[in-house]
């Protein structure tokens, strides 16, 4: 039985649940996957949302949150290679 290529979503959940953060089960939204992250500075929790082709956004909810793609990408990239050269 072939499990097929890990996709870039695949990858970044890897790499996000490496660092600590929680996949949310119920994120309210069919377009993302959620994960936490940290709160803000009135306390109130803020989360990334990982899309199906693997953009990366954070902030409270999907509709008021902003990219972070590119860091999040070199980021993941440098941990593969790390975790590649043990």
């Amino acid at each position: 039985m072939s499990i097929g290529p890990i996709t870039i979503q695949d990858r970044v959940a890897d790499f996000l649940q490496a660092k600590g953060r929680a996949e949310v089960h119920y994120s309210g939204s069919h377009k993302y996957r959620q994960f936490t992250r940290s709160t803000d500075s009135e306390g109130k929790p803020t989360y990334y949302f990982l899309g199906k082709m693997g953009a990366v956004r954070i902030g409270r909810c999907a509709s008021k949150s902003r990219s972070v793609t590119e860091i999040v990408h070199k980021h993941m990239k440098e941990w593969e290679e790390e975790i590649a050269m043990k």
